[in-house]
């Protein structure tokens, strides 16, 4: 195994004798090590003895892009183990020696799902492995021992309409944090747990990806899940599914936007937020959303990189938010389209008189596209109603400015004025506020206007 183990420091590892089928009738018998990173990331090494016409097939398809449709196998400790979804090969080797031929492919997979071979006991409770989360607990703390490892676990407890969830720290927490700070890297750093009742696991698996988004937002770096662990009644680990997400790097602590200390505020985002992220996501795309927001706050990038960023997701929601409520024409646009026609010759008469024949088609495009624009609605109409449907107060001079940054961010690549760090940040706390009253937030957050002071939002 030491090869694969050069990608990086390992979450969990797996031995196993097995077979890798291909998207074709070829199956190959393996031995082979397969790894999740503490980045998410799942590698696989395969071993496959081979004779001259296996190691002909097996070479001819891979290099013929034929895919790998799933690897198999029972693991050391008697563990059945299946890596399936989307499985890419990043090298091949030949290896002779004057008692064996073999070929070593190295893998990427997309998902990883380990179980006790032939065990199928109804699953009780599961388990989340969760990246990037740095909080505190809100009950108290609770001395626990592990593999002769004693450490202070803090618990977050959160009680949602289907029950309570909990999010406790991994026993290296204090370690996973200081690596992040120091270093900005990716580290597990909690788990979630829920209990299993009337619902089902895949329902689980969507529920764990929106509480990441939510968290993602509140912290401003990305969190995901990358591992989950299922329990029998009596506790027993029955399943381990790793999945290859993808992850980023920590931000820092000045992206955080609702506070690690204060844990009544995590708490009240996630009771409050979880409802209403589930009933927004689909209509404004909320996760997309949230998803390019988190780029603008991505360490080690422009600032103007990072500006565009955030209007590019402000865009996309007020697009997105425009569409559902019917404001992006001004009027009926087959209407608006049968008297284009009128509107472009008179409009076209009056450039050829006051401007010259030479610069009609440059004003209104050579087949009046510039004239269809009329009937689109602004950009700052349709932020007004956002703000008012979601009751976030904001000026009309902080307003103006706002679409000032925008345009010569989009235009010229620039901010508007040499105060580009305090231009960042006024389009930040906008869009920080406003996402976290989409999701009825209305606690304390942490404004970098003002130099992160806790302020009620």
């Amino acid at each position: 195994m030491t090869d694969i183990l050069r990608y990086g420091r390992v979450l969990r590892a797996y031995k196993a004798r097995g077979s890798l089928q291909l998207n074709t009738n070829h199956s190959f018998q393996c031995s082979f090590n397969a790894v999740q990173f503490v980045d998410g990331a799942i590698r696989v090494q395969c071993r496959i003895p081979t004779a001259d016409t296996v190691s002909n097939i097996l070479t001819w398809d891979l290099m013929s892009n034929i895919e790998v449709q799933s690897i198999r196998g029972i693991t050391e400790d008697n563990q059945e183990i299946t890596l399936s979804g989307q499985i890419l090969w990043t090298n091949v080797n030949h290896r002779t020696t004057e008692d064996s031929r073999s070929i070593t492919i190295s893998l990427v997979a997309a998902e990883m799902f380990v179980k006790p071979e032939g065990a199928e006991s109804p699953l009780c409770t599961l388990k989340f492995g969760i990246t990037n989360f740095e909080f505190e607990g809100n009950i108290g703390r609770e001395q626990k021992t592990e593999t002769s490892h004693r450490f202070d676990r803090g618990i977050l407890a959160v009680s949602l309409p289907f029950g309570e969830i909990r999010i406790e720290r991994l026993p290296d927490y204090e370690v996973a944090v200081a690596n992040l700070k120091a270093t900005q890297s990716i580290e597990p750093t909690c788990e979630m747990s829920l209990e299993l009742s009337t619902h089902d696991i895949q329902w689980a698996k969507d529920f764990a990806d929106d509480l990441c988004t939510i968290l993602s937002l509140a912290k401003g770096t990305k969190i995901v899940w990358i591992y989950l662990d299922g329990y029998d009644g009596e506790g027993v680990n029955r399943l381990a599914f790793h999945k290859n997400a993808v992850t980023r790097p920590y931000s820092g602590a000045s992206a955080s936007v609702v506070d690690s200390i204060h844990p009544s505020d995590i708490k009240e985002l996630i009771e409050k937020g979880y409802e209403r992220f589930a009933q927004l996501k689909g209509q404004y795309k909320l996760g997309h959303v949230i998803d390019a927001y988190l780029e603008s706050k991505r360490p080690h990038s422009y600032l103007e990189s990072r500006g565009l960023a955030a209007i590019q997701a402000m865009e996309l929601l007020a697009a997105q938010y425009a569409e559902k409520h019917n404001l992006v024409y001004i009027m009926d646009e087959n209407e608006f389209g049968d008297k284009l026609g009128g509107i472009g010759t008179a409009v076209n008469e009056v450039f050829q008189k006051a401007f010259g024949e030479s610069y009609v088609s440059a004003l209104c495009g050579e087949h009046n596209e510039k004239l269809k624009s009329l009937n689109r609605r602004t950009l700052r109409q349709v932020l007004k109603q956002v703000f008012q449907d979601f009751v976030l107060i904001v000026p009309g001079s902080k307003l103006h400015a706002l679409m000032e940054t925008r345009n010569a961010l989009v235009h010229r690549g620039s901010f508007n004025t040499n105060d580009r760090v305090n231009e960042y940040y006024r389009v930040i706390s906008i869009m920080d506020r406003l996402l976290l009253k989409m999701l009825g937030y209305a606690g304390y957050i942490l404004d970098c206007e003002q130099k992160w002071a806790r302020v009620h939002l």
